[in-house]
């Protein structure tokens, strides 16, 4: 009986260390916002900015000649339009 006991003891140690590490595996890895990191992927005047946690749920194109954002949600329809004025300043919204 006793030797069961020290083998539940044993393997609960096991699982707890191995929880540790795979959350601190998972947490240096993983975004931790909804916004998933921001890959622009940039095509000549274009920007490309994939918005979400592990599927897209929204598209962000930044028109770098006109300095105008535009999202898209995951139908592919036109959901807002921003312009940028300057750097600093309020993005105003077009409708």
């Amino acid at each position: 009986m006793k030797h069961d006991r020290y083998l539940n003891i044993i393997m609960t140690v096991i699982a707890i260390i191995l929880a540790v590490v795979v959350l601190e595996l998972v947490s240096r890895t993983a975004p931790s916002k909804l916004v998933s990191q921001v890959y622009a992927e940039g095509v000549g005047d274009w920007a490309f900015i994939p918005v979400g946690n592990q599927e897209v749920r929204r598209l962000v194109i930044w028109d770098k000649t006109t300095n105008t954002i535009y999202e898209y949600n995951t139908n592919g329809n036109l959901e807002n339009t921003w312009k940028v004025t300057a750097p600093g300043q309020k993005i105003q919204k077009i409708n």
